[in-house]
């Protein structure tokens, strides 16, 4: 298949009956969103500030028309492991395996945030992950 990054800002870590778990919201309007419906595991990156133009470039094209690996010039690793793409230049990397999904429901919302984020009606969905792996490269 084809590779993606996606920048996020919506990420939570927490426990689903003692297992450390990642919940991350991604919008179906996203090509992030096919892929997470596809495949079921997923890797967390978080890279140094130095990389910010390159995040940038990746937060405001779609992987759907071109290769963000390529683009930017970030290096890509494959951790057999996990069965997941990871960016080489993380200073944290984590691994996860998708355990529930779960849709944004607007009803559930509060008027504020309908207004301020969901105004178009795209709304999120939560993918939730059992963290199976992780990588510190500091």
């Amino acid at each position: 298949g084809k590779d993606n990054i996606m920048t996020i800002g919506w990420l939570q870590f927490g426990f689903i009956w003692s297992d450390p778990v990642a919940s991350i919201l991604v919008r179906p309007s996203r090509f992030t969103f096919e892929l997470m419906n596809k495949y079921s595991n997923f890797a967390l990156n978080i890279l140094p500030l130095k990389y910010k133009d390159k995040l940038e470039f990746c937060g405001k094209n779609s992987g759907s028309y071109c290769d963000k690996f390529k683009e930017t010039g970030l290096t890509k690793g494959y951790n057999a492991e996990a069965d997941c793409i990871f960016i080489k230049e993380s200073e944290i990397i984590i691994n996860c395996t998708t355990v529930h999904t779960n849709d944004i429901m607007p009803e559930n919302l509060s008027d504020i945030y309908l207004a301020k984020y969901y105004a178009d009606g795209d709304y999120h969905k939560i993918f939730t992950g059992q963290i199976i792996d992780f990588k510190i490269n500091f």
